[in-house]
């Protein structure tokens, strides 16, 4: 009964998209949307109280401008679940011997053929959807550009893209959104070839433009999200941004932090009627 969908527009920087759901050839209901370039021209725009197993229309324009109209159907009342979940989307080397980029997309050549033979019902990416540090102390990202830079090549693959388009898909980082093995102890050590703080919060910004805008949101600054998917309960994590492997006198170790932790557990208690639960 609901829909997001999360677009980058480039060509309309700085300008306000509108876009437009139809139920055939009528427009039931509209967003307006800004692009931004400090958002690196993405957008989401989410749409509720819809029908299930209904088709339905997009389309988005700005200025003179207009897009073709996607169509997409809502999904149907069933106690069948049908997902494939995945993580770790290394793309660095390119040569005569190896293309990571060009022979990892032919992954999402098959989950797309499995997808056309029995429509899957979600796509989970569980983490290092890039690698802002493909070659650990070389080449790691720190400005924003960095970030962005990098998405934009990872996400323009012709059958990643494509199975984006089909299937609702939701994500979470790992270590690599931000720089090998994060965790908030790099906050507070002293570097000098890095700017941690920097290096975190432009990796974070770019995440949420990129990713967690996707994501069914929670409370401001947090990324882990609960969902459900045909009535089955999922709980994803942020196993990093939490994290603190050697903490100050006084506080303790910790992958979840308090607060994610006790959301867990309630999450837990809510949904112990449930014959199956995943958590990511």
């Amino acid at each position: 009964t609901s829909l997001k969908i999360w677009g980058r527009c480039p060509q309309a920087a700085n300008s306000i998209l509108v876009t437009r759901l139809w139920s055939g050839e009528q427009v039931i209901d509209f967003r307006e949307v800004d692009i931004l370039r400090e958002n690196d021209f993405t957008f989401v725009v989410e749409f509720n109280e819809l029908e299930a197993g209904k088709d339905y229309g997009f389309s988005a324009e700005y200025f003179d401008e207009s897009s073709s109209k996607y169509t997409f159907a809502t999904e149907s009342e069933s106690d069948t679940l049908h997902f494939v979940f995945g993580s770790c989307r290394y793309n660095h080397w390119d040569n005569i011997f190896q293309n990571d980029a060009k022979e990892g997309d032919e992954t999402y050549k098959e989950i797309l053929s499995l997808h056309k033979n029995d429509a899957l019902d979600a796509l989970f990416l569980l983490g290092d959807q890039i690698y802002a540090d493909p070659t650990l102390m070389v080449g790691v990202s720190q400005s924003f550009n960095d970030y962005v830079s990098t998405y934009q090549e990872d996400f323009s693959y012709k059958n990643f893209q494509s199975l984006l388009k089909s299937v609702p898909t939701t994500m979470m980082l790992d270590d690599h959104e931000i720089r090998n093995n994060w965790c908030r102890d790099l906050l507070y050590e002293n570097s000098l070839l890095e700017n941690r703080d920097e290096m975190y919060t432009n990796g974070i910004k770019a995440y949420e433009c990129w990713q967690h805008q996707r994501n069914p949101q929670g409370e401001e600054g947090s990324y882990w999200y609960t969902m459900e998917k045909k009535g089955f309960p999922f709980f994803f994590m942020d196993i990093r941004t939490r994290r603190w492997q050697h903490p100050e006198k006084g506080l303790r170790r910790t992958t979840l932090g308090d607060a994610q932790l006790s959301d867990f557990f309630d999450w837990l208690l809510s949904t112990k009627d449930k014959p199956v639960r995943f958590v990511g």
